[in-house]
């Protein structure tokens, strides 16, 4: 099933006019994948602070302690032939 965005990229490319309903499905994805971007930027800014503050205090213990965090939480390992982090 394709996106509002991804119908509406079709639509325009075969030079139809889109609809009211069309253009209001693609501003509610756009409003929504803004809030997650706002989620992530905050959540990082958040992860750096605590870096930060950790790196002036000179609490290299803390600063793992972060990074472990940060890794536990956000990164994903996915089996590769080449050995990549994901």
């Amino acid at each position: 099933m394709s996106s509002p965005m991804q119908k509406m990229e079709s639509m325009l490319s075969n030079g139809q006019q889109p609809s009211y309903t069309d253009l209001e499905e693609v501003l509610a994805q756009c409003l929504t994948e803004r809030s997650n971007f706002e989620s992530i930027a905050i959540e990082m800014g958040n992860w750096l602070g605590s870096l930060v503050t950790a790196h002036i205090e000179k609490d290299a213990v803390a600063i793992i302690d972060i990074l472990d965090a940060i890794i536990k939480t956000n990164v994903k390992i996915v089996p590769k032939a080449s050995k990549e982090i994901h």
